[in-house]
């Protein structure tokens, strides 16, 4: 008997549906002729082609024509299969398969790539596989939809490739078709996809490196190498990003690194960041050999290196910030202070007033004054020069060495030292400077390393909350003060940063991870190793708009980037059942949902045991509450670290449509049950555990979901 390949074997993850649309594709039809073939929408087409190029593991093909290519194999094994179960003294379907043979043209085909070129540039949410299975809509196709490619696949070989690179790189078409590509992009963007182009790649085909850095290539050599817009980062040149996984399923956040950046990402140790209406700014501090500093940029369309002039090229940079008036402002270790204004940098130094060139932090006050923390006291440019109005030398400070400074409402000035040496606080009300240290106040911690005042809103007061990297945070409510630190909820007590988002939340950067405080406790964000955050600015027409955007710097993993939780995030939307479907005894099971009171997710168990190799699917039925709806692209996503908890199921469950609040939506693997695993020898049970959760608009919403099961060795077969 002739054994599988590994292509049937492929084939065998696709639905009825999908097999469908590699049919059709794998005979060169464009995504529309897809859509009337078989009578839904161009969307959904695409949706289903994402699924496709995910199980068929299309990941490393180098470019579009190869995927197509690719996807004709395919097409041929299915159409294998057609001849063998078309009768074989049928001479009228016989000749039918002969006669139908179509040879494209080179517009058809053009198209075709077009469609290709828009499957890998365009946002990520438009390519989201769905997992759930959908029924067959059409009946009666035409036969010949089904035999087109047999005597055309050696046709477009000769007369396609040539013609491409021809037209691409000799007469410009490929720029022409990668403008028409994102103009379709722009018009079927609605609403919901405001972000997809930062949306996970967990729904997304991922074409390599090499296909993405072919397309990029051929779109630089027709545009003369791109360069930032209005003077942002020194009109230094930019690049696209490669289309690669970069979403940490275990974080709920995508990730930006040197790695999947093709370097564009400079450094995985990200010290600072700030983001403004041009886009995210991010500042690099080498540590290990051969990793690079300085400034990158990302503008939602390119990446780059910031032009900074030779001395700084290289810059360990501490502390990036924007100032009112749109500047971008840099602090680095040992080279002073950079200032991008209208696309020209200044650089200052003691030469310039600075009392070193050691920066450590940065502000700005309500006047547009800038503040440097910097080795031997604090320093001020008023716009014109800088002055040290606060250090050892004025008897102002306690210590030289600052990290931060910060203005409370009733003029108080709070300055974090590091070094152990505490805070000096300057008292509006008796005009005297205090030296605070954790022995002598009720300090968190010595090494100080951020500080941030949270105006009083809805009736709460002014607060001033201090970052210590010993001791965790202080919040001081007037004369009241509260210590959090681990065991109050904090990921670590190592703490990097602070900030503030728009809803009045605080934010905490630690070694363990980022969390943000509400309702009087901290709810864990994520658990990179963070050492900076920044939120991008209620703006219109910007790259990063409404607000809504959250990005950190980590120590190892670049930049990562999700939207703001909603407020009371976990209540965004409810999870009514969780019923389970047994292979063998063709039960449907519906346990009642607990909570887990250390994770404090919703736990559902299988009630029946199950031997290894046994299967079973799951039925997540889930409602978003008021004012909350799902929209095609959300999904409900495995959120294990490992694809090994995945079971042989699919990483998530994308929805399909529109759905109202408190309506219920049912998630589930129809396609790709759940297999319990063999069990190491000499066990002879144990409970396995796989985790979900609901991303909505590209964020984590609602509790986590554990479907857990008990797999039992089988007993011995009887001989």
């Amino acid at each position: 008997m002739e054994q599988p390949t590994d292509r049937q074997h492929k084939l065998e993850r696709l639905t009825e549906r999908e097999r469908e649309v590699v049919d059709l594709r794998g005979q060169a039809l464009t995504i529309n002729e897809i859509a009337l073939a078989l009578h839904i929408t161009p969307r959904t087409v695409q949706f289903h082609l994402g699924n496709i190029y995910e199980k068929l593991d299309f990941n490393d093909l180098t470019t579009a024509y190869e995927r197509l290519d690719e996807l004709k194999q395919y097409r041929d094994l299915l159409n294998d299969y057609h001849h063998k179960v078309i009768d074989v003294n049928d001479e009228d379907a016989t000749s039918e398969q002969v006669d139908d043979v179509h040879t494209p043209g080179h517009a058809f085909m053009l198209l075709v790539l077009e469609d290709e070129v828009d499957l890998v540039e365009r946002p990520r949410g438009k390519i989201q596989p769905s997992v759930i299975h959908v029924s067959s809509e059409a009946e009666g196709r035409s036969p010949w939809l089904f035999r087109r490619i047999w005597a055309y696949s050696a046709l477009i070989a000769l007369i396609i490739v040539p013609f491409v690179l021809g037209s691409l790189f000799g007469a410009g078409v490929f720029s022409w078709l990668t403008s028409t590509g994102e103009q379709t992009t722009a018009m079927q963007r609605d609403e919901s996809e405001v972000d997809d182009s930062l949306i996970v790649k967990a729904l997304q085909p991922s074409p390599s490196t090499a296909a993405t850095f072919a397309i990029t290539e051929s779109v630089a050599m027709t545009q003369n190498t791109p360069t930032f817009p209005n003077g942002a980062c020194a009109e230094a040149p930019g690049t696209t990003l490669p289309v690669v996984d970069r979403f940490k399923r275990d974080q709920g956040v995508s990730v930006f690194t040197a790695e999947n950046t093709d370097g564009a990402v400079s450094n995985n140790r990200v010290r600072a960041i700030t983001v403004n209406e041009q886009g995210v700014w991010s500042g690099y501090f080498p540590v290990d050999p051969g990793t690079k500093g300085g400034i990158g940029f990302f503008d939602k369309q390119l990446w780059g290196d910031c032009n900074l002039p030779q001395a700084l090229e290289q810059a360990e940079v501490n502390a990036l910030i924007t100032d009112i008036a749109g500047r971008i402002w840099i602090g680095t270790e040992g080279q002073g202070i950079a200032m991008l204004d209208e696309g020209q940098w200044h650089i200052f130094g003691e030469g310039d007033g600075l009392p070193s060139t050691d920066i450590f932090g940065l502000t700005t006050d309500t006047q547009g004054n800038v503040w440097a923390a910097t080795w031997e006291g604090i320093a001020k440019y008023d716009g014109d020069s800088w002055s040290v109005p606060y250090s050892i030398h004025n008897n102002t400070l306690h210590n030289n060495h600052t990290h931060t400074i910060a203005f409370d409402s009733t003029n108080n000035i709070w300055v974090g030292h590091m070094r152990s040496a505490g805070i000096s606080l300057y008292r509006n009300d008796d005009g005297q400077w205090h030296h605070l240290t954790s022995t002598n106040s009720q300090l968190a911690g010595d090494e100080v390393f951020s500080i941030v005042v949270r105006e009083g809103y809805e009736g709460m007061p002014e607060s001033v909350w201090i970052g210590t990297a010993d001791g965790g945070i202080s919040r001081v409510e007037g004369e009241t003060w509260t210590t959090y630190r681990t065991v109050d909820g904090l990921p670590s007590n190592q703490i990097s940063a602070l900030q503030i988002d728009k809803h009045g939340r605080v934010w905490v950067a630690t070694s363990q991870g980022t969390a943000y405080f509400e309702d009087n406790e901290w709810i864990t964000y994520n658990t990179l190793p963070t050492l900076s955050l920044a939120f991008a600015p209620v703006c219109t027409d910007c790259p990063f708009e409404e607000g809504e955007h959250v990005w950190t710097g980590t120590d190892g993993f670049g930049l990562s980037h999700s939207r703001l939780p909603y407020l009371d995030n976990d209540e965004v939307v409810e999870v009514q059942d969780v019923c389970f479907l047994t292979e063998e005894g063709r039960q449907r099971l519906c346990p009642p949902l607990e909570r887990n009171a250390d994770t404090m997710a919703l736990q559902a168990k299988l009630p029946v045991e199950l031997h290894p190799g046994q299967s079973f699917r799951v039925e997540v039925f889930v409602a978003p509450r008021a004012p909350y709806r799902f929209q095609a692209g959300d999904f409900l996503a495995n959120t294990d670290s490992e694809d090994a908890l995945l079971f042989g199921a699919w990483r998530h469950m994308a929805v399909d449509r529109t759905v109202e609040p408190g309506e219920p939506y049912t998630f589930s693997h129809y396609d790709t049950p759940f297999v319990a695993p063999d069990l190491v020898y000499g066990q002879s049970e144990q409970e396995f555990t796989t985790t979900w959760r609901m991303w909505m608009r590209t964020r984590y919403v609602g509790p986590s979901i554990e479907i857990s099961f008990d797999v039992t060795q089988a007993p011995p077969q009887e001989e």
